[in-house]
């Protein structure tokens, strides 16, 4: 079996955390840096929209939070991460995944 893809590993990110993730969580999950690329990538590939919220740090810096915003985007990227997951033959994420979304 195949390692996964940087688009999967992002699309699973946000499909484990309904409430979004940052460019910190990609990094600390898998070590990918400019992991906001990807959550862009997957945002236009298919046609969804991700919401954005600025989130201000501890030192003050900022940073964006990048979040599914309905239920019908969650099932377009839990559709492309199981195509993704069956192409190097994993264990693709099961359906009531979904119902974290609204």
């Amino acid at each position: 079996m195949r390692k996964m893809t940087r688009k999967e590993c992002v699309a699973r990110l946000l499909l484990d955390y309904p409430h979004g993730i940052t460019e910190g969580d990609i990094i600390k999950a898998y070590h990918f840096l400019n992991g906001r690329n990807e959550a862009n990538r997957i945002e236009q590939l298919l046609g969804i929209s991700l919401q954005r919220t600025t989130v201000e740090g501890i030192t003050g810096s900022r940073y964006t939070r990048y979040a599914i915003g309905n239920k019908e985007d969650a099932s377009k990227v839990l559709r492309y991460s199981n195509q993704l997951t069956a192409k190097r033959k994993g264990t693709p994420i099961h359906e009531s995944t979904l119902s974290k979304f609204y």
